[in-house]
């Protein structure tokens, strides 16, 4: 079933937030992994840090290690031109607490001259309430939207509509029972291709399910 996705592209500044260091630096900084835990008022966090000169990075990790949101660095790794950190900070008035109470599909979230960039996927009509709440912490600069149809679960999994209909008709005639009701000859004769593509498919999209699912 197709629903009706939006597109977001958020510009903003927050002041309360450790992204203000990399205001007037030459830093650049990506956000790997974030991930609320209401319950300890902590979020566990990994970016990358990225700059050519190497005293760039250790000046920010300086000032990032004392920020008063920072509660515990877990885990630095260096290498040229680039730092990856593991840390746990305070959820308070944080931007990524704010989005984990809305079914986001898809982000991406970067910080540069203190400036936070986030890209979002959301069902549609629930910007606006975003908006109100990202606006009661931070400053918004940019907010551009625009909207489209997609198989949500298809697109959550990261399958294609090739792989998509492939498990879509395996499961409708009984290829995944067992014993099977249909074996691969028949199942790629109803799909209209090769034996070889269709197995090619089906291990194709089972891996993505199991990768998305952390199986």
């Amino acid at each position: 079933m197709y629903s009706e996705i939006e597109s977001i592209h958020i510009s903003m500044v927050h002041d309360e937030c450790w992204g203000m260091i990399t205001n007037s630096s030459n830093i650049k900084i990506e956000t790997l992994f974030s991930e609320p835990y209401a319950k300890q008022a902590l979020i566990l966090g990994i970016i990358s840090v990225k700059s050519p000169a190497p005293e760039d990075i250790s000046n920010f990790l300086n000032l990032f290690k004392n920020h008063k949101a920072i509660h515990k660095i877990i885990e630095v790794r260096r290498a040229k031109g680039i730092s990856n950190i593991a840390f746990f900070e305070s959820i308070g008035n944080m931007a990524a607490d704010i989005m984990s109470n809305y079914p986001v599909l898809w982000y991406a979230n970067s910080i540069y001259n203190g400036v936070e960039e986030w890209r979002i996927l959301l069902p549609k009509n629930m910007s606006d309430e975003l908006r109100q709440d990202l606006g009661d912490i931070a400053t918004i600069k940019l907010w551009s939207s625009n909207s489209f149809s997609k198989d949500i679960l298809s697109f959550r999994l990261g399958l294609t509509d090739v792989e998509r209909l492939t498990l879509k008709r395996a499961e409708e005639f009984g290829y995944f029972e067992s014993p099977r009701k249909i074996d691969l000859n028949e199942l790629s004769r109803m799909l209209g291709v090769s034996k070889q593509a269709t197995s090619v498919t089906l291990r194709r999209a089972l891996r993505k399910i199991v990768y998305n699912n952390k199986l």
